[in-house]
């Protein structure tokens, strides 16, 4: 038996991440980010597990570089023939298309500006990101720097430039691109509606939203025309996405004005006309993991996402210091999917197959699979490492402050 020791600083550069889990399938795509001291950076690669056979792969095989190299964000195309991913192995960061068998991947994107939040266009001919607009020539040769907005500046970005992030469309074929939506706003978190004519997304086109900001939902059709606000402006509104049968729209928010940290809840609107509904009014519980905070190495999403029959969403919610994945019917039913002591910091379904990331205090996080609320864990990544080493577990207490409300809390014994 091996003799345990203690955990020391240098540990963490040992610890491997998994994250941003993608299933197609009897397959899951994930990536696995690891730290490289030398280099004084991160290195992510694309792993490929099929379900049946556990049968686990290297699938992207980034170049030998001077440099850290970053390869993540993988998304099947809808016929589940090709994936697209980001990566920095030639330089900037470009979108690459693979096949789903393997080979040479095939950079399609050449821009000059960081895309995010990229996505299939339901035929998998298209593929949508957000992106900000390209420099003017003052822009790029300034002599001084004009500050015009109330946010100007940002943690770990620093001072920001006055362009505009905007739908942007690539022809994965051809490679062109073309830009979507065009004025004074910054968009969020574009989603393709089923259709594949129109995108649903979130921003503030007030004149004060600097200010004031509360951002709406809006609808645009594929080649920027007839922009409609969905929400009433009530409170801040994001994640937008429509039902797979076309019917509905589903976003979180509030509505209680410019406050900051209230409760989100998850609204469901009929595209044709009706009351929002509240689809979690009867689960007090935020959504979202609110464990861990920016902690975490996972850059997969964690947003709400329909069920294929559009009859609810499935979504996180944190419960005290753990975060599950729950359902919420459109009768505003809400049904617990996974459970215990842990955080789901994101996940992917597909036909009722549901895959997530599961951290827990003894364990940075793995891929796991979940069925019949019964979680299956896939990989173990950092299992002959953690093995060596004397780990201290919390203890979990409850007390009561102001207004006999429960407080957790947590006490790490010495080991």
């Amino acid at each position: 038996m091996t003799k345990k020791r203690l955990v020391e600083i240098e540990d963490i550069l040992a610890l491997k991440f998994v994250g941003d889990p993608q299933i197609k399938g009897d397959m899951v795509l994930y990536t696995v980010t690891t730290m490289d001291e030398a280099k004084n950076g991160y290195n992510s690669v694309i792993r490929l597990r099929e379900l049946k056979s556990g049968t686990d792969c290297q699938f992207t095989v980034p170049p030998v570089n001077e440099k850290t190299i970053r390869e993540h964000t993988p998304r099947w195309s809808p016929d589940g023939q090709k994936i697209f991913f980001l990566s920095n192995r030639n330089g900037r960061e470009q979108l690459f298309v693979i096949g789903a068998n393997g080979g040479e991947a095939r950079q399609i994107s050449d821009v000059k500006d960081g895309i995010v939040n990229p996505s299939w266009s339901p035929c998998g001919k298209f593929i949508a990101f957000g992106m900000k607009e390209p420099k003017t020539e003052e822009q790029k040769n300034p002599d001084v720097k004009y500050i015009r907005r109330l946010r100007h500046k940002m943690n770990g970005v620093g001072f920001m430039d006055e362009r505009r992030r905007h739908i942007w469309i690539l022809d994965v074929n051809s490679g062109e691109v073309s830009q979507v939506t065009k004025g004074d706003f910054d968009v969020v978190t574009p989603a393709w509606t089923p259709c594949g004519s129109k995108f649903v997304f979130a921003t503030s086109v007030e004149p004060d939203a600097d200010l004031r900001y509360i951002p709406d939902i809006f609808a645009v059709d594929k080649d920027g025309g007839n922009m409609v606000k969905l929400t009433s402006g009530l409170g801040p509104s994001g994640s937008p996405s429509v039902s797979p049968c076309g019917k509905y729209l589903a976003y979180v928010g509030h509505e209680q004005g410019e406050k900051g940290y209230p409760d989100p809840k998850l609204y469901v609107l009929p595209l044709t006309g009706g009351e929002r509904v509240d689809l979690t009014a009867n689960f007090p519980r935020p959504l979202g993991s609110g464990v861990g905070s920016d902690a975490r190495a996972d850059r997969g999403s964690a947003e709400p996402v329909w069920k294929e029959d559009s009859s609810g969403l499935y979504f996180v919610a944190t419960v005290g210091g753990d975060a599950n994945i729950f359902f919420a019917s459109l009768d505003q039913k809400v049904f617990e999917v996974t459970s215990g002591e842990q955080s789901v910091t994101s996940f992917t379904v597909e036909a009722g197959n549901l895959v997530c990331v599961i951290n827990q205090v003894d364990n940075p996080g793995d891929i796991f699979s979940v069925s019949g609320g019964v979680s299956s864990r896939l990989t173990n990544v950092n299992e002959d490492f953690l093995a060596g080493l004397k780990i201290s577990m919390p203890e979990r207490l409850q007390f009561k402050s102001t207004n006999d409300a429960e407080v957790e809390g947590w006490i790490l014994p010495p080991v």
